[in-house]
């Protein structure tokens, strides 16, 4: 049985069409995310599963149990979610313990502590019991909330920004660490995010957003090696768009030579094609007799982000080594699977 079943749901406000046709499923203890920039629906989606906004059509089915369709619409309070807010909704006055029973206050008093205990045990923050939310960091605060919400054990979890008020030099390791929560306690989550790094290291599936639709759902490896769309593609890491001519089922003609991909493309030779190239795709080379010239380069760490102007076009280039504006380099395209899209029309 799927954990989160959403057919063809439309969401409207003052006639205006905010979510169109969309539909994804999520399997059970899955982590969906969704994936968009601002304004393109993820939240009003998230909302709309929660019960806090109507449908205009579609369904909804939660476990086996629909919960939205044409004429029926399932109070929020009766659809058994957890959900967790960017700015965790903590009771600033309560201890943690105390954060954490609230939503279970009306069993036994006993099965209150013993659920308790176990969530807190499960995020590690048994030794913080007695603590208030202003004596904890931002990760840990989050963690607190994730136990006040998988105590009232929800079949189904939802986040919307869980990770945006976190410290950046933190929040990779808070990602890692409530994945991992959520996989032991077998909880299917739906988070939301506007951060591609976020959705790459939480989510098992994402669905990408733009303007109310969904344009592509998949793993995140599937979506990045194999965007459906030119928005996809940019959205998912940006790169370079150059003519592309196919040779045969594994090489193409571009302007920076012929490129091999690793698996065959499928593409007519009859045809003319756009190929997105990623800027760590191409490897420089200096050569006081290349081609390329460096224009500008960024240096990020490990890496530096390297722009070369080469016959009326700047290429974004991300490499190891070092280069200086100005210098001379060859570039070459290292093999990979080409994305291959169709000419835009003038």
């Amino acid at each position: 049985m799927s954990a989160l079943v959403i057919s063809n749901v439309h969401c409207s406000y003052n006639g205006l069409d905010i979510l169109s046709d969309m539909s994804v499923t999520l399997e059970d203890n899955e982590i969906l995310c969704l994936l968009g920039s601002s304004g393109c629906g993820k939240t009003t989606l998230l909302k709309a599963i929660a019960g806090l906004l109507p449908l205009k059509s579609g369904e909804i089915t939660i476990n086996g149990k629909v919960v939205n369709k044409t004429g029926f619409h399932l109070p929020p309070e009766q659809r058994k979610i957890g959900m967790i807010f960017q700015d965790y909704a903590l009771f600033p006055h309560m201890t943690v313990m105390d954060n954490v029973v609230f939503g279970i206050d009306e069993l036994p008093k006993k099965e209150q502590q013993t659920r308790a205990q176990q969530v807190l045990d499960l995020v590690n923050l048994s030794e913080f019991s007695e603590r208030y939310p202003h004596q904890l960091s931002g990760g840990q605060q989050q963690r607190v909330a994730i136990a006040r919400a998988l105590a009232y054990q929800p079949d189904l979890m939802l986040l919307d920004e869980p990770f945006s008020n976190i410290d950046s030099q933190v929040r990779l390791k808070l990602i890692a660490e409530i994945r991992q929560i959520l996989k032991k306690a077998g909880v299917s989550a739906v988070f939301v995010t506007h951060s591609k790094e976020e959705a790459f290291a939480f989510a098992d599936k994402l669905a990408v957003l733009d303007q109310g639709s969904i344009v592509q759902v998949g793993t995140p490896d599937e979506l990045y090696l194999r965007p459906a769309t030119r928005f996809v593609a940019d959205f998912l890491g940006g790169g370079n768009y150059l003519p592309a001519t196919v040779i045969d089922e594994h090489h193409v003609n571009t302007p920076l030579g012929r490129v091999c991909s690793t698996v065959a493309h499928h593409k007519s030779d009859a045809t003319s094609y756009d190929i997105f190239i990623r800027p760590q795709q191409i490897s420089l080379t200096a050569n006081d007799a290349g081609a390329g010239v460096v224009s500008d380069v960024q240096f990020l760490g490990a890496s530096s982000k390297v722009y070369v102007k080469l016959a009326q076009q700047e290429f974004e280039c991300q490499v190891a080594q070092h280069f200086t504006t100005q210098q001379v380099v060859d570039l070459a395209v290292e093999p990979h699977e080409l994305i291959l899209f169709d000419k835009q029309s003038a």
